[in-house]
């Protein structure tokens, strides 16, 4: 980042600024070439570790498949009985009864793949690994036509 650039480090005291802080840029429209506030510190270069083992854990996660416990159960089977009376929750109120029953299949989550696309590789954020950004595109060349008006009648 550049140094001319203003920031705003409000940093909880255990926290030192470091050179692997991460800052905001925030502008007022995507098109502005100005900041419309200072920068903001939103991932903080001491934390590196713990945000690492965040991602790897985010990129390797399964999904849960956890039972419904019987009190959550029962609740959604007094919800689908209160929707009997709608017919037009007739898919929710089977959805509520197989939820309840266990009758849904559970699966694993699926990977998260954005991650890795954003630039998370192996836990770190990679920043070489962004696509490069669109040239920013010339305004619309503006024409007059003049035209001589035919007269009417």
């Amino acid at each position: 980042m550049p140094s001319n650039v203003p920031t705003v480090e409000r940093l909880p005291r255990r926290y030192t600024p470091c050179s692997n802080d991460v800052f905001a840029l925030i502008k007022h429209q995507l098109s502005d070439q100005e900041l419309s506030q200072p920068a903001l510190l939103v991932w903080p270069g001491e934390m590196m570790p713990e945000v690492q083992a965040f991602w790897q854990q985010s990129l390797s996660h399964k999904g849960n498949r956890d039972e419904i416990p019987s009190e959550r159960a029962d609740a959604l089977k007094a919800l689908a009985a209160a929707l009997q009376n709608y017919p037009q929750y007739g898919r929710a109120i089977c959805f509520y009864k197989a939820l309840a029953n266990g009758q849904l299949p559970k699966v694993d989550a699926r990977p998260l793949d954005f991650f890795r696309a954003g630039g998370i590789q192996g836990g770190r954020l990679v920043v070489n690994a962004l696509p490069p950004r669109d040239a920013r595109p010339n305004p619309y060349e503006l024409r007059v036509r003049f035209r001589r008006g035919r007269g009417r009648g």
